[in-house]
């Protein structure tokens, strides 16, 4: 019979994350020659081994179980590890001690039944599935946070019956906040709470768990035309992208009587710009001079990219314009007069442009001046240019009087942006009208800029290019590019002339956006053909092309049925009579 051994521990349940666990050795009488190396552990971290007051008989060890992890720590003293102090011949028995452990905290998953790239508009609903790792308690919808949403009116928190799902998983459904722009985010978080716990009593204490979705729950806004000459259409300025519904409904109206002038046939009448931001309404026919309209529109006859319908106008105020009898054209022109704007302002044009105009005043209005001329940006209103008033032109008089805005009074206008101008009129009677032009017009004063070269390979099994083959060279650029004349553009290497492909890149007709960025010229090796080392220089002869870069390729030694030796040198390219672009 051996000195009996018991081994007990300070835990009733399952211990869980942050605890210890103390396990006490009572032996039946005092031993010798027991310490912490005769305690076998597996599961767990062995800590202070002590004995309890100098007692012999009594011994605690304390043991860190492991780390987000779960299972059981398995304790045991062998046979024989200690010996009775009075009577070395007796040794102790065997024990052992089993401990389950669960220092695993809960995570969650919150997921919803809507696609990332769907935008929720007004009315939608959502709904969100919190799925927890584990089983927890104390899980309620106070403990949700929703941003720009709230849960909808009726509805709850509600917990799943699969078995294999109790206490894990729960779903809830969400309505948008009302009003919001595009660009907003319906945000449902759950924060690290201790409230709630698995089994162990393990608390949710991970970063919080989050679920965007994009959402647009304002009507679209648009910004309206105003009083306009009798061949101007009507405008429609929206803050966002917005679709034509051909089933809406467009009416204009005889203010003085409110009887119905036009219905305009939506599927021909109405079209949306490159943007889609801005609607174009042609009356078809010119409206009346000196005549008050007033324009109807139906709710839903626009949408915008989530679904939100305009809200219409189903009053006689809410768009009303004057046709007026004098208005005014505004053209962009060069120094000679000379109208730039069909391919965009260039720096060149922008240091010497002007804008003219023709008065227009077929009612002959006394006093018509100029009251203020806006640079209008596509991009909205912070990129709006306005001529400070000391600056406006003035007529000489009354009717056909042309006018010039000087390139030293038009206020700075930003390169990349795309304006119309507007131009606003007056008369000594209180009379307003509005002219302009209304062709965007792109101002471009950042001259394109060569990227890279590249050069074709030899055909597969030579080792370089022999007499017959074609030599290309790529040039590309940051952007699209324009030819004046695309006849007389080369690139010259070593005396050979590399003439422009123009069915190939920005030089062949209708282009795509990538091909209008790209250049490409051809030389066909002929007999005897070389270019010399000393022939690769680079110099910077490349018009409004800011740098010409490397071009790795195989040396041009060529005669009839022979390749060149000397391959994979660097060609500087020598760049000749490039056509201005812009």
């Amino acid at each position: 019979m051996g000195i009996g051994l018991r081994i007990t521990d300070d835990k009733s349940n399952i211990v869980k994350n942050g605890e210890d666990i103390t396990y006490t050795f009572t032996f039946d009488e005092a031993v010798t020659d027991f310490d912490i190396n005769d305690i076998t552990v597996t599961g767990g971290t062995k800590g202070t081994f002590t004995s309890v007051n100098g007692s012999e008989s009594v011994y605690t060890l304390e043991l860190t179980p492991p780390a987000n992890s779960k299972g059981i720590i398995s304790l045991t003293v062998a046979v024989d590890a200690a010996t009775s102090k009075v009577n070395t011949a007796l040794k102790s028995v065997a024990a052992s001690n089993n401990q389950s452990f669960d220092t695993q905290a809960p995570t969650l998953i919150i997921s919803d039944d809507k696609a990332d790239t769907l935008t929720l508009k007004t009315g939608d609903t959502i709904t969100y599935t919190f799925t927890f790792s584990e089983a927890v308690t104390g899980f309620d919808k106070s403990v949700i946070n929703i941003s720009n949403g709230a849960i909808k009116t009726g509805t709850d928190l509600i917990a799943s019956t699969t078995p294999a799902d109790a206490g894990k998983v729960y779903t809830l459904t969400v309505v948008p906040s009302s009003d919001l722009d595009v660009g907003s985010n319906l945000t449902v978080s759950v924060s690290a709470n201790p409230a709630i716990t698995d089994s162990a009593g393990n608390a949710y204490s991970t970063t919080a768990a989050n679920n965007e979705q994009a959402i647009d729950t304002k009507a679209p806004v648009a910004a309206l035309s105003g009083n306009m000459a009798p061949n101007e259409n009507l405008t429609m300025t929206f803050l966002e992208a917005v679709t034509i519904n051909t089933a809406g409904s467009i009416v204009i109206y005889d203010k003085a009587n409110s009887d119905t002038l036009i219905t305009i046939d939506i599927a021909n009448q109405v079209s949306l710009d490159s943007t889609n931001k801005i609607i174009t309404i042609n009356p078809g026919s010119d409206l009346i001079a000196n005549k008050n309209y007033y324009v109807k529109i139906d709710a839903g006859t626009f949408k915008d990219t989530a679904g939100n319908d305009y809200e219409g106008i189903d009053s006689d105020s809410g768009w009303g314009f004057l046709v007026s009898s004098f208005t005014t054209t505004a053209q962009w022109v060069d120094a000679s007069g000379n109208s730039v704007s069909d391919n965009g302002i260039n720096a060149s044009e922008s240091s010497t442009l002007a804008i003219q105009g023709t008065l227009t005043n077929s009612g002959g209005a006394a006093g018509v001046v100029i009251s203020a001329i806006t640079f209008k940006a596509a991009s909205g209103t912070a990129n709006d240019k306005v001529v400070d008033t000391s600056n406006l032109p003035t007529f000489a008089s009354a009717n056909g009087t042309e006018w010039t805005l000087a390139n030293s009074k038009i206020p700075a206008l930003v390169s990349g942006e795309t304006y119309t101008i507007e131009i606003n009129l007056s008369s000594a009677g209180g009379g307003t009208s509005t002219g302009g032009n209304t062709t965007p017009v792109l101002i471009d004063t950042a001259a394109p800029i060569i990227t890279s070269w590249a050069v074709n390979s030899p055909t597969d099994g030579q080792s370089g290019f022999k007499v017959g083959d074609v030599i290309e060279l790529t040039m590309t650029t940051n952007e699209a590019l324009s030819l004046s004349n695309a006849t007389s553009s080369k690139v010259t290497i070593g005396n050979k002339e590399f003439t422009l492909d123009t069915g190939k890149g920005a030089a062949k007709a209708g282009a795509s956006a990538d091909e209008l960025k790209q250049l490409f010229f051809t030389y066909t090796v002929k007999v005897d053909d070389s270019i010399n080392k000393a022939d690769f220089e680079i110099t910077s002869k490349c018009n409004y092309l800011d740098r010409v870069t490397d071009v790795a390729v195989g040396n041009i030694v060529a005669t009839t049925g022979t390749y060149p030796i000397e391959l994979d040198r660097t060609l500087m390219v020598l760049c000749q009579l490039l056509e201005t672009l812009h």
